[in-house]
């Protein structure tokens, strides 16, 4: 079909008959799109999220625990000497 010949879009609000007017249809082009209600983004991060904390601890703990004992260790020091001194 040949949109020129249908006339003027009808049910478009005043604000988009500037770009009707300059649509040209584009034969064997061809668009595709994904729903939304078909993409299920979070599905599968929820799924694996358990094992992803896991390997993300486990891998990380010798970088971080000696790190996170030394600052515990030096809060638990001040706060134990400060009570000593009062």
């Amino acid at each position: 079909k040949n949109c020129s010949k249908m006339g003027p879009v009808k049910n478009v609000s005043p604000g988009l008959t500037m770009w009707w007017k300059k649509y040209q249809s584009q034969s064997g082009m061809v668009t595709r799109s994904v729903s939304p209600y078909r993409q299920d983004l979070l599905t599968g991060w929820v799924k694996k999220w358990p094992e992803a904390i896991k390997h993300k601890i486990t891998d990380n703990f010798w970088d971080v625990g000696p790190a996170a004992l030394l600052f515990f260790g030096t809060i638990s020091w001040g706060n134990s000497t400060y009570a000593a001194e009062m």
